[in-house]
């Protein structure tokens, strides 16, 4: 049913929801924590480029009216792209303006592929972001990437053709966070040029030299919170002797057979340093349709939201506030120590601090952890405190994470919570944590099927994970849950008739039951029921479940599937038994039929007694032989089949009647909205509402965006060396 339901169907892409795993459907309707990525699973994954920070000058291609510059070269002010133009011919700081451009046109992996048709260049990244740079400093500024080979890059800046050699490629990881290429320039010297995050970047700056950091950390700052996300470049000259030496070190760190992406990395460490800062860039990506309404609507189902992102803090505080995982009325508890005793002393505070805040009515809390915080409090003697102070907070945003960190977060509350967990992302870095939780989902989007494939179930929009848990995972719950009940009950309710019987019989062994139905009772005649339970009953429909996120609590709190519920079938079952076999012996109490009567006990012992006629001289019904003209002939027989199930069936109405009367639950009101259609008063409050939060929005001036930045972890540098794009493809 999740795959054909066209409410989870992507028309844009073309993309069904999967359901790779069928073991783990009634875990959906159950799910307490959520576990999400932020680039490509809260936002499109569509990367524009927006802003930029140059020699501590900020530019953008719109401007904002509030900070028109003063002076010519106004740090605190904002420029155009359209004078950045100018200031690359006329600005003290045109050479810094220079290398930042050509450091976007040279330090990347991308692959350029021309249209032979149109003539026209088309970037192939392995992320939208790497693509978003390239196309910017194309597009905007004039410093165009034109093809690849296997050890140099083609380029045309401002109309001039240069060729770029390629030295060296320090690629990107989790644990570095920045990317390096060395290469040799059309005048002969050898550069350096590094990309990564701010944080990376600013501790490889030289001590001395660096004048425009604290404008561009003010820069950062601001493009953070507007939700963009940042990335800072930085290059150095590289003399020959230097290259020459160190170029040694890199071989033979690249042709070792042992811990050979640790030892490329001490051989970058090397060579990134006392570098200078460029500038900075932001990127936009806007959240995907939905997504502010479907995280509202999961914490009024009171599943907890963690969001684990390697952004800012700052942007991910802002992307918090645009997609409602953040109000206006909560306290935010932000975590930014540098050190294991700052960190366990700021927590064990913060623990004792919101142990008094529970003796009294408080706002809602929300926990900001830094990554360096982070793996200092996921330490063993700090992460219990840490799990203690996050699961009394309504929102987590866990930022500057690592995908080692994502995971051992989940790890981590899976360990000390019997919750179910869920985890949702889209890209390869994701992977480790969706196989850390209980439940993966996966996001197809731009940056590929890796984490689809390696989830249990995938989908194409973060906004469809709504229904998937709350309509399709209650409706699983609830379905194998009686499904489960029943498969006991008739089993129960069959073979103890044969114990009353036994009472009767003396313990004999005599049976009650002739062979076929022995043989071909779960096979053949029970097998409808619980299957029409399992595909088809839903204790509610799906706008009904959709409009009332608090029923999905009835799953958290194992409302269908308990010992109560069990014991519950069990002794219902007993019951039935009983009345099954007492009344047949009180029926048949004249008649000298008892020892057939066995095989009445049920409609299809009935159809079997009309078919005995044409199968006796097959040797298949012999027990039946001769007494289907005194069993139709006595009216007890007939009666059977009316008292009995009128006897069963009265108690279970009137259990259902006291209890929906007198001890109702809510699903109880939900089914009676739904049978009697009440109307629906919420879109009032929901309006007014709406009308709220607007006014606070307008107060806060803070736009809805949000940001990325990431690089698949492979050999990028084999990848970029096997391409000349200068060579046409092959035909056919």
């Amino acid at each position: 049913m999740i795959d054909n339901d066209l409410d989870i169907y992507y028309e844009k892409t073309d993309t069904p929801a999967v359901a790779r795993s069928s073991s783990l459907i009634e875990e959906l309707g159950q799910i307490e924590y959520v576990f999400s990525d932020k680039t490509g699973t809260l936002t499109c994954n569509e990367m524009e480029f927006r802003q930029c920070s140059i020699a501590g000058i900020s530019y953008a291609n719109r401007p904002d009216p509030d900070k028109r510059p003063t002076s010519e070269f106004d740090h605190s002010g904002q420029y155009s792209f359209a004078q950045l133009e100018n200031h690359l011919q006329d600005a003290p700081h045109k050479n810094i303006i220079n290398e930042f451009l050509v450091s976007l046109m040279t330090c990347h992996t991308v692959i350029p592929e021309t249209n032979q048709e149109t003539g026209k260049i088309v970037y192939q990244a392995s992320s939208p972001d790497e693509s978003a740079l390239v196309n910017g400093a194309s597009g905007l500024f004039g410093y165009k990437f034109v093809a690849r080979r296997p050890h140099s890059i083609h380029c045309i800046r401002k109309e001039i053709e240069e060729e770029y050699q390629i030295l060296n490629v320090c690629e990107f990881n989790s644990t570095r966070k920045r990317m390096s290429v060395v290469l040799r320039g059309p005048d002969g010297k050898i550069k350096l040029y590094c990309k990564g995050a701010d944080t990376v970047i600013l501790e490889r700056l030289s001590k001395d030299g660096n004048p425009f950091t604290a404008p561009t950390l003010e820069h950062l700052e601001d493009y953070a919170c507007e939700g963009l996300r940042t990335l800072c470049f930085s290059m150095r000259e590289i003399s020959n002797e230097e290259y020459t030496t160190w170029s040694v070190i890199y071989d033979k760190a690249a042709t070792t057979l042992v811990n050979r992406a640790d030892e490329l990395d001490r051989a970058a460490e090397l060579i990134e340093k006392d570098m200078l800062l460029l500038g900075a860039t932001a990127i936009e990506d806007k959240l995907q349709d939905g997504v502010p309404d479907t995280i509202h609507t999961l914490q009024e189902a009171n599943i907890k939201v963690w969001v684990l992102t390697g952004d800012r803090q700052e942007t991910a505080i802002n992307i918090g506030y645009s997609c409602k995982l953040l109000t206006e009325d909560m306290e935010l508890i932000v975590c930014n120590e540098e050190d294991h005793v700052s960190t366990k002393a700021f927590l064990e505070s913060k623990l004792a601090h919101i142990h008094l805040l529970q003796q009294t009515h408080h706002d809602p809390l929300a926990f900001i952890i830094e990554g360096k915080s982070l793996g200092y409090a996921l330490e063993k003697d700090v992460e219990k405190t840490l799990f203690d102070i996050a699961i009394q907070c309504k929102a987590v945003i866990c930022c500057r994470v690592s995908p080692l960190q994502k995971a051992l977060v989940v790890k981590l509350v899976k360990r000390f919570s019997k919750s179910i967990l869920l985890a949702i992302g889209d890209g390869a870095n994701d992977v480790s944590m969706i196989q850390a939780a209980h439940v993966g989902v996966g996001i197809s989007g731009v940056e590929g099927l890796q984490a689809a494939r390696s989830a249990d179930f995938a989908i194409s929009q973060f906004r469809f994970l709504k229904k998937l848990l709350l309509v399709h995972g209650a409706w699983a719950y609830q379905r194998l849950s009686k499904m489960i009940f029943f498969y006991f009950y008739k089993n129960v309710a069959m073979y103890l008739t044969q114990f009353w019987y036994a009472i009767f019989n003396g313990f004999s062994g005599q049976t009650l039951y002739e062979s076929w139905t022995m043989s071909c009772f779960n096979v053949i005649f029970t097998i409808l029921p619980p299957m029409a339970i399992g595909v088809f009953d839903q204790f509610a429909s799906a706008s009904l479940l959709d409009k009332y996120p608090q029923m999905y609590i009835l799953g958290q709190s194992n409302e269908f599937f308990n010992q109560k519920r069990f014991w519950g079938w069990i002794i219902n079952a007993v019951y039935h038994s009983a009345v099954w076999l007492h009344l047949q012996m009180i029926l048949y109490l004249q008649v000298a039929i008892l020892e057939v009567s066995g095989g009445c006990l049920n409609s299809i012992s009935f159809i079997l007694v009309f078919g005995q006629r044409p199968l006796t001289p097959l040797d298949i019904f012999m027990e039946y032989y001769g007494i289907v003209p005194r069993l139709f002939g006595n009216i007890n027989y007939w009666l059977f089949f009316i008292i009995v199930p009128l006897i069963c069936v009265f108690r279970d109405y009137v259990w259902k009647y006291i209890k929906r009367m007198y001890r109702p639950q809510s699903y109880h009101y939900i089914q009676e909205i739904q049978k009697f259609n009440f109307p629906d008063y919420r879109p009032r409050m929901d309006r007014f509402r709406r009308a709220v939060n607007k006014v606070r929005k307008i107060q806060r001036l803070k736009q809805s965006r949000g940001f990325a930045f990431s690089q698949n972890e492979n050999d990028q540098s084999r990848l970029i060396r096997l391409y000349d794009t200068t060579q046409q493809k092959p035909s056919g």
